[in-house]
């Protein structure tokens, strides 16, 4: 510990440059990145347009396509674990293959990958949704008018309408996917070999593991410099992107407007008279898009659905080569084990009281930061604020290392104080709250002033009941990020008095406990009651929140298309 204190200069970046591990550690990662975002994009924008339109069932299915955003990756990477065995996962079952997915070195990083996608898939459904609700919906009746086809609607109409949305998210899940870890720690530990040690796992492995804390924060760094170089590149591209649309809005003159009004009623007569004649087919339609929302969300839901159907499945019936996707013989008793192994109800209890903390500082902290960057002047404001901003592009795990050190000698560890206060604020946040308070005049806080009320005053009865959106959409993605959780707190605590509810699921799935063997060999009952565990763990969280994550969506949208 004391030697990762000295001064060394550019000696651990000399050693990190010269290591083959790194290397292979960096180009893995970059692959994993391509592969997430494509697959996780993909999916969320093909569930959101499916979701687009009213039909009947359409509250369910985008519960569904949003619902993976409220797992954690330690439960995911649970659910994927059993799936994907060799022996007894449903996969090799359905599609009668005998691979081990997870233990070669072909598909592990792919599985990874799949697994990362799947989770980022719920949260890009919303991204998504909100930006397709901002798409004016006269425009694809009078293309289909002029007889477009859907597959030309959609590459000239939807995807130029959802260009601000496909960056923000392009950027977010760039980001997300080159901090993955609980998957990687659970599901491969970095193998086999070095198939899937991404960077942040790397980290990981060489800080806590190898005691090489030096190596281990030029990683993060690096990781640090990567993220911020890709950043700044899309946010240039984007930006020129927006000064050419801009230009092509302001070269519509008056006289093309008063063309544009004409041929708008001449479209809403034809439409009238399509609408007749198209009564039938709309119906074929609207069946067959109900049919094809049930198949994608079947596809989506077959986790969380296998994850439960193995809670009530006796041993017996899982550890088998038969096809059982249903308990035959329901039963509790995978409840009763997970309830005995590990103390599930103070690790529950442990996340709602992390996770409430750290939501109610960061709404406290962050609007009253907003407040003063919206309507208070001082010297080298903007100049703070963009320092603030910068910290946005800066991975957690990027100072992980710092902040365990810093912790460490301070004696936090093991404590609620280590898991709560590293999060009491956000760049995020003061960002979200900013954009929302430059919308109300600044002479209403003047008013506010000489009738003599003061900033906390002011702050507390104007501003917080006008941004109430605001801050439920912050207590939402705040809740749900603290929930999830895991590699801080794998690092910090030390006893079941502190550690939260994914840790517990990580202490079901111990190398050292999970013994099995299949066939006539020993069997052990760990997997039904860790997805237990997994079912209790996302019933906490509330699928109920999905309903108005679209709305929430939405107002975010609009924030950050104004700060562009």
């Amino acid at each position: 510990m004391g030697q990762a204190k000295l001064f060394v200069g550019l000696g651990n970046y000399k050693e990190l440059l010269q290591s083959s591990s790194f290397w292979n550690s960096l180009a893995v990662t970059l692959i994993f990145v391509v592969i997430v975002v494509a697959v996780s994009m993909v999916l969320g924008l093909t569930t959101a347009v499916l979701c687009n339109k009213t039909f009947p069932g359409i509250r369910f299915f985008s519960t569904a396509y949003a619902l993976p955003m409220a797992i954690a990756s330690s439960s995911a990477a649970m659910i994927f674990k059993i799936m994907l065995h060799p022996s007894v996962g449903i996969i090799n079952k359905i599609f009668h293959l005998d691979i081990n997915w997870v233990s070669d070195p072909k598909y592990a990083l792919i599985c990874v990958a799949v697994l990362t996608a799947w989770l980022n898939s719920g949260i890009n459904f919303l991204y998504f949704s909100a930006g397709l609700s901002n798409i004016d919906e006269t425009i694809y009746e009078r293309a289909s008018v002029d007889g477009a086809s859907s597959l030309q609607k959609f590459y000239r109409l939807t995807l130029p309408g959802l260009a601000p949305m496909m960056f923000y998210t392009l950027v977010v899940n760039i980001i997300q996917a080159f901090q993955s870890f609980g998957q990687v720690k659970i599901l491969t530990q970095g193998g086999p070999g070095e198939s899937t040690n991404l960077i942040v796992y790397s980290i990981y492995r060489d800080a806590f593991f190898n005691y090489r804390f030096g190596s281990a924060a030029a990683q993060s760094v690096v990781l640090f410099l990567i993220v911020l170089v890709l950043t700044l590149v899309m946010f240039k591209i984007e930006k020129k992107r927006s000064e050419i649309l801009m230009s092509q809005l302001g070269s519509i003159t008056a006289e093309k407007e008063k063309q544009m009004d004409l041929e708008r009623q001449r479209f809403q007569e034809v439409k009238a008279k399509m609408l007749a004649q198209q009564k039938y087919k709309r119906a074929a339609r609207t069946a067959g898009h109900i049919v094809l929302n049930i198949v994608v969300a079947l596809i989506v839901l077959l986790p969380l659905l296998y994850a439960v159907s193995i809670a009530f499945m006796p041993s017996g019936e899982l550890f088998t080569l038969d096809m059982n996707i249903l308990p035959k013989h329901p039963t509790l008793e995978n409840f009763r084990q997970a309830l005995q192994k590990v103390p599930l109800v103070r690790f529950v209890v442990n996340s709602f009281l992390v996770a409430g903390l750290i939501t109610f500082g960061q709404i406290i902290s962050c609007s009253l930061a907003a407040f003063s960057f919206s309507f208070m002047d001082f010297k080298g404001k903007n100049v703070l604020f963009m320092l603030v901003m910068a910290t946005m592009m800066i991975p957690g795990e990027a100072t992980i290392i710092s902040n365990y050190l810093t912790v460490s000698g301070w004696n936090w560890l093991d404590s609620y104080q280590v898991l709560i206060v590293p999060y009491l604020t956000s760049a995020m946040g003061i960002f979200l709250f900013r954009q929302f308070y430059l919308t109300f005049p600044i002479s209403l806080y003047e008013s506010a002033k000489i009738d003599g009320c003061s900033n906390l005053r002011f702050i507390w009865q104007i501003l917080m009941p006008l941004t109430k959106s605001a801050m439920g959409a912050m207590a939402v993605y705040t809740f749900i990020n603290a929930w999830n959780m895991y590699m801080w707190p794998l690092l910090v605590t030390g006893s079941d008095k502190m550690r939260t509810v994914q840790i517990g699921i990580g202490m079901l799935d111990s190398v050292d406990s999970l013994v099995y063997y299949i066939d006539d060999r020993r069997r052990s009952t760990d997997y039904p009651s860790v997805h237990f565990h997994i079912h209790c763990r996302t019933e906490a969280a509330d699928p109920r929140y999905v309903l108005r994550c679209r709305k929430m969506a939405e107002k975010l949208e609009k924030i950050k298309i104004k700060a562009t």
